[in-house]
This record gives structure tokens, C-alpha cells and sequence, in this order.
């Protein structure tokens, strides 16, 4: 199934979910020098289609980033399901749809809802959210590591991604569960 993702917040500013992604894949298979090696060529075929079909290089070098080892989406009739395999791409929907890596399998799904209190002020701090993943509270320690590993530089940035009350679900390519 098909998972699309933005290159560019709603400022602009560019999310470098393609590298990030790729960092994770790269990382992934660092313990197995051949398919480590596979991911290296698939990684650099990618690339140049990317440069090719868009006349421009991906936003930056994975070595910057640290890995997106997840996504959260909201997933309308339970779609997601361990062992379904996952379509990287940006631009979906559109005649600028590409599909950035290779197929992966979806390795497990866990509920996340995130919840806002108020005062308005104080949104984006850790004073006004809860997140709850399969239903367990997570602490404020584990909610900047939930939002680092989603590709997030920080909290706060993932506050502004995810600024209302959210229900979906934390689509994992990697064998991570909070």
C-alpha cells in the first residue's frame, strides 16, 4: 500500500523524510554487508531517477539525519496490517507520484492518539499533551523520542505537525514498538 509523504512543511522548510527514511532502511541492514551493499546500489539508482524525473537532487545527505523509523497516519478502516508491504512516495495522486525506495514490509501498527488540554497558550509544550500508544500513556521522555524516531528534529515540531487532538495509527517498517 501506498505511503506518502511531504517534502516540505507548510513553511517550507524541507522535512528530509526521503533521507530520513533512507537512513533507517541503510541502518537497518548495517548488520548484513551484502544486502547492506544491494540497499547502497538501490539507494543510488533511486536517487538518480529522482534527479532525472525532477531535474534536482533530493533535499540533503542522509549522513545529517537521524532515521524515520515510523509514520503515523490516520488509518480509516483499520487498512494498515503487519506483513502488508509498503510503497514509499511523494507527490502520490499526482502525475509527479515516485515512489523513493524500495518496497518494504510493514512490520506492525499500534494505535496513537494524541490529546490537547488547554490552556491555548500553551500548546506545543508538555504541559498541555498526552499521547497514548496501544492505549499506555507515554512519559514526556518517551513522547520526544516517539517524535524524533518519526523524523522530527523535536517536540515542538511535532506539535506543530500534530497540533489538534489526532486518532491513527504508528506504521512501523522497523521491529520498534513503544
Amino acid at each position: 500500500m501506498i505511503l506518502s509523504f511531504k517534502q516540505k512543511y507548510e513553511n517550507g522548510d524541507p522535512t528530509y523524510f526521503i533521507e530520513k527514511i533512507w537512513r533507517a532502511l541503510l541502518d537497518s541492514a548495517a548488520y548484513d554487508s551484502f544486502i547492506f551493499s544491494l540497499l547502497e546500489i538501490q539507494y543510488r539508482n533511486y536517487k538518480w531517477g529522482y534527479q532525472h524525473r525532477f531535474n534536482k537532487l533530493w533535499s540533503g545527505t542522509m549522513s545529517c539525519h537521524k532515521p524515520k523509523l515510523h509514520s503515523i497516519r490516520v488509518d480509516k478502516n483499520g487498512r494498515w496490517k503487519p506483513g502488508m508491504e509498503i510503497h514509499f512516495y511523494v507527490g502520490s495522486r499526482t502525475k509527479n507520484a515516485f515512489q523513493f525506495a524500495p518496497e518494504v514490509e510493514c512490520k506492525s501498527v499500534q494505535k496513537i492518539e494524541i490529546k490537547y488540554t488547554y490552556p491555548q497558550s500553551k500548546i506545543g509544550t508538555f504541559e498541555c499533551i498526552h499521547v497514548l500508544v496501544d492505549d499506555r500513556v507515554l512519559s514526556y521522555d518517551e513522547i520526544e523520542i516517539l517524535a524524533k524516531n518519526d523524523g522530527f528534529d523535536s517536540f515542538g515540531h511535532f506539535c506543530k505537525w500534530f497540533n489538534v487532538d489526532f486518532k491513527g495509527k504508528i506504521i512501523h517498517w522497523t521491529d520498534l514498538r513503544y
